[in-house]
């Protein structure tokens, strides 16, 4: 159904894509959520893609993401000496 179409459907769309323009390997560059699919393209395809380029993306949506930004703000803010030193790593 459309509400369960994840970036591994959109990678193997990808996959459809090159396959149907006869390209044996290529250059992938992936933003945004972009980025999200080119990373499966690449770990599900390895040998298809000659370079990969990621730009503003993450590997994850969702909690995982939200948890993951809210680290690297963190360490941004205290640096990572002062952002390591406190015993709960969820505190912004």
């Amino acid at each position: 159904s459309p509400s369960h179409y994840l970036a591994a459907d959109l990678a193997e769309d990808l996959e459809a894509v090159r396959t149907a323009a006869g390209l044996e390997r290529f250059h992938l560059v992936g933003h945004s959520l972009g980025g999200m699919v080119a990373q499966h393209y690449v770990l599900n395809h390895p040998d298809r893609v000659s370079r990969l380029v990621l730009a503003s993306t993450t590997s994850h949506s969702g909690v995982r993401a939200s948890a993951y930004g809210s680290a690297l703000a963190r360490l941004s803010a205290k640096g990572f000496d002062k952002a390591m030193e406190d015993p709960d790593p969820g505190r912004a």
